[in-house]
């Protein structure tokens, strides 16, 4: 007697399914271009600590938003390293599973986050600076 299997998984997904189900363009993903950032950097979070409690004087508010600009950088780093190896293990595996996908784009979400969190505290920090600094007004 024969037996009839029907498989149905990622791996026999057609490209088509993946870019209209998962996301637009994902069958096309094959190496991306990634920058490469060392896991072994400068902790200049650590530095800036260190510096504010030995020679570096400032306002309250500017050295918190300081602070909070480097804690902001450093997490964006992180998540970026982090959205790079996940992003190379689906390559690996990408017929197997979109779980390192979503993990990827996980990670790249939350760069994004911090970086916009970052420019904030950016902007903070140049209007504490210079407070009579021009800031133009948007009309919506």
């Amino acid at each position: 007697m024969a037996k009839l299997v029907i498989r149905f998984g990622l791996d026999s997904m057609v490209p088509e399914a993946k870019d209209n189900f998962i996301a637009p363009k994902l069958s096309q993903l094959t190496a991306p271009k990634l920058e490469f950032v060392p896991a072994e950097r400068r902790q200049y979070l650590t530095v800036f600590i260190l510096n504010t409690d030995l020679t570096l004087r400032m306002s309250n508010l500017l050295r918190q938003c300081c602070f909070n600009f480097i804690r902001k950088a450093e997490y964006a780093l992180d998540e970026y390293c982090s959205g790079a190896s996940a992003l190379r293990q689906y390559i690996a595996t990408m017929d197997v599973s979109v779980q390192w996908y979503f993990a990827a784009l996980r990670h790249f979400e939350h760069c994004l986050a911090h970086l916009y969190e970052g420019v904030r505290y950016l902007n903070r920090i140049h209007k504490a600076i210079n407070p009579d600094s021009y800031e133009p007004q948007f009309s919506r």
